[in-house]
């Protein structure tokens, strides 16, 4: 059975820049106001509602927060109160996490005692995400934090980008090495061209590459089948089945994720919010099952 599973858009606000970042170009909101909304929102459900509570941006941990930290822990109390499985709460990683990120989590053992709750969603790029050493800081991060902080969950997302698909194929990248070293798992999420772009098209002319081929994906599955849960490949059981979001300011709601591609509508009409391949319109989803079945005979 899936697991029940809401998330809350804290606000957009991020220092890092990532290029193909989904939320480029958005309007900042109020993060008073927003953190007033989620506890809202919050106090509306009953304990034991959901197995998972997820808490998303932006960035929270690299000073967006520092003036909202009563607000945020009383958000925290409240989700301790509902009780679910596992909290998640996404960050960069690439900033000074002493200074921000770990009082918050010694915070959250010492009133709460919800540590092994806790699972800390980052990323890792190949190409377009880490600059001036900053792959070395994430790193370095990664390493600290489950080394100081054993029963918090680490979890990475991977997009699968075209270099980041051939530096598996190639193996450059070694995806267990990887979970070995950073004692994290792996999920991986479909390119989007989010709400910035025009279309694939336009990212993948901006972001060479950013938009993977078919057939390389195909190679890439053959290389990493007997080390993914092709099951769960991409399955939107992963995600979240209803978000609070933002939309250029404006709050909505998407219910029901699982049953379509997990995009959320959104108001700018002249952007596409495309995901997949550069060069098919077939679900990276449907080549995943298709693939599956092939090698089961």
């Amino acid at each position: 059975m899936s697991k029940r599973f809401i998330q809350f858009e804290l606000w957009k606000d991020c220092k890092q820049g990532c290029p193909f970042c989904c939320n480029r170009g958005q309007r900042p909101i109020n993060k008073a106001e927003s953190l007033k909304y989620v506890l809202e929102k919050l106090n509306e459900l009953e304990p034991n509602t959901y197995d998972y509570i997820g808490l998303i941006g932006g960035e929270f941990f690299n000073g967006e927060i520092d003036d909202y930290l009563y607000s945020f822990f009383v958000i925290m109390s409240r989700i301790n109160e509902l009780n679910p499985e596992k909290v998640f709460i996404t960050t960069s990683l690439l900033f000074d996490i002493k200074d921000s990120l770990v009082p918050v989590l010694q915070t959250l053992k010492r009133l709460f005692n919800m540590e092994d709750k806790i699972v800390l969603c980052t990323s890792w790029d190949k190409q377009w995400r880490f600059g001036n050493n900053q792959q070395a800081l994430w790193s370095k991060n990664m390493l600290w934090l489950k080394n100081h902080f054993p029963d918090v969950e680490l979890h990475t997302e991977m997009i699968l980008t075209q270099p980041l698909i051939d530096s598996v194929v190639s193996g450059e990248i070694n995806l267990n090495l990887f979970k070995q070293i950073f004692r994290c798992n792996i999920d991986f999420i479909e390119p989007s061209s989010g709400l910035w772009f025009k279309n694939k098209y336009d990212c993948n002319n901006q972001l060479p590459g950013f938009f993977p081929t078919k057939a390389s994906f195909i190679e890439f599955l053959k290389v990493v089948k007997d080390d993914v849960d092709l099951d769960n490949l991409l399955s939107m059981e992963l995600r979240s089945d209803e978000l609070y979001y933002i939309d250029n300011g404006e709050r909505k709601v998407a219910k029901n994720r699982r049953q379509g591609d997990g995009r959320c509508e959104i108001s700018n009409k002249n952007v596409a919010y495309d995901i997949g391949f550069i060069d098919s319109d077939i679900p990276m989803r449907d080549v995943v099952i298709q693939f599956k079945e092939t090698i089961n005979g």
